[in-house]
């Protein structure tokens, strides 16, 4: 095939989810939510993850000064970690009630 041809295929394949979106009234806020539900859980399985690791880190430095100084500083980074989601998580809310948007997010998505 020419490739011209093959690109105007790939476009028109590619536009026809838009077009079926398009019922929808408003497409991306549910597929914002979804994503958001999606990097959320995520980071919620990476952060259990990190705390497991600094409990074997720990498990592991036992009578070995060199090996805690390494734990500590695996768990002030997973402590970081941790804050840094929770705050991305609230800024989300806080953003949504400044600009007055009452729907979406994990619990309202649509």
């Amino acid at each position: 095939m020419d490739k011209k041809i093959l690109f105007f295929l790939l476009a028109v394949i590619s536009i026809v989810p838009v077009t079926v979106l398009a019922a929808e009234a408003n497409p991306i806020q549910g597929i914002i939510c979804r994503a958001g539900t999606v990097i959320g859980n995520s980071a919620t399985a990476i952060i259990v993850i990190s705390f497991i690791l600094v409990g074997i880190f720990f498990l592991s430095a036992v009578a070995n000064p060199e090996r805690f100084s390494v734990a500590k500083k695996a768990l002030f980074w997973a402590i970081m970690g941790t804050i840094v989601c929770l705050l991305a998580v609230s800024s989300i809310t806080i953003i949504k009630n400044m600009i007055g948007v009452t729907t979406g997010g994990e619990i309202g998505c649509p």
